[in-house]
């Protein structure tokens, strides 16, 4: 008889059953934070900031690593400098060291004075934490996390996505430790781990931003979950609030559902952008373009703009981790993005 190893489902339903649903740690990462760091977090969520998996899961998770041992350095490191090029938007200073305003490790920056190691990266870009299925004290610190981010970095509930990119003032260095902690704090739906009899599903993400309070006046409709912006905007679906927030958070002025100019063939419904920007481009949030019709007035809408000269910009899911990029031109001068 040939034996041979179970499909990795089975694995994780046998560890799920094989621990006590209270002995499931919502730790997923291990961590360190100087003290120092951590009084940007309230006293009763400090504990997660310096935390570490169960004993057996971290031996079981090392002695199965086929990954190098973590490199200091962003040029041997590509994992590293990706990282901490995609939370700043901007390239390494491969030359430039000083110690990580987390944890006091010897790191690098891609700006200036903002120094974050190899290990806190992938922290701020994963979280420390993970969804096991039974609410306690950790649930409380995600909310939190949730909470904060959306008064200090995205006023309004962030979008998953929006995470990948830190979005405050690089010059206020302690508002940019606060976010990447909080980002500590924020679990990453893929590394749920439920026991085998939890007392709830794993939340999905708008799920939790619903846990937090953050969306009171969301409706389901066929389009999304509508919901009131941050400064009144009403916005057909999550997606649509993620940008008009960015928009506003920014300083952005911007008119929500311009109408497109009338044209006897293009244009005989009324068509409407998404906004309108102060010099008057128009913007467009493409959230169903799976769908046939609705692609079908996007293109529509694309050649009306070149008919009548107009500046169309558009945004997709994928760019919600860009957003400073996609609106470079009409950031304010000041601005970090």
């Amino acid at each position: 008889m040939t034996w041979g190893t179970p499909r990795e489902e089975v694995e994780r339903h046998n560890l799920r059953a094989a621990v006590a649903p209270a002995g499931i740690s919502p730790v997923s990462r291990s961590s360190r934070v100087t003290a120092a760091a951590q009084r940007l977090v309230p006293e009763p969520h400090r504990r997660w900031l310096n935390a570490k998996p169960d004993d057996r899961e971290a031996l079981a998770a090392k002695a199965g690593s086929l990954l190098p041992p973590l490199v200091d350095d962003a040029v041997e490191n590509p994992y590293y400098r990706r990282a901490l090029e995609a939370l700043f938007g901007a390239p390494v200073d491969l030359a430039g060291r000083g110690p990580c305003r987390l944890c006091g490790r010897s790191s690098q920056s891609a700006r200036p004075g903002l120094f974050y190691c190899h290990g806190c990266c992938p922290l701020a870009r994963n979280g420390v934490l993970r969804d096991t299925g039974a609410d306690g004290a950790w649930t409380e610190a995600i909310v939190y996390a949730l909470r904060r981010l959306a008064e200090i970095e995205f006023s309004g509930p962030p979008s998953l996505a929006q995470l990948d990119r830190v979005c405050v003032p690089f010059e206020d260095s302690d508002l940019v430790d606060e976010v990447m902690l909080c980002r500590f704090l924020v679990p990453r739906p893929g590394s749920a781990l439920l026991s085998a009899r939890p007392s709830r599903p794993a939340r999905t993400w708008t799920e939790w931003l619903g846990h937090a309070g953050l969306l009171t006046d969301g409706v389901r409709t066929s389009m999304g979950t509508a919901t009131t912006a941050a400064d009144g905007h009403l916005c057909r679906s999550l997606f649509e609030r993620h940008v008009d927030d960015f928009l506003h958070h920014w300083g952005v002025a911007h008119e929500p559902e311009p109408a497109y100019p009338r044209h006897q063939e293009l244009n005989t419904t009324g068509l409407r952008a998404d906004w309108r920007l102060a010099d008057g481009t128009f913007v467009e949030a493409l959230g169903l373009m799976a769908k046939e019709a609705y692609a079908a007035k996007v293109a529509r809408k694309r050649e009306l703009a070149r008919n009548h000269g107009l500046r169309l910009v558009t945004v997709t899911a994928e760019d919600l981790g860009r957003l400073p990029e996609v609106f470079a031109d009409w950031l304010p001068e000041d601005s970090a993005g």
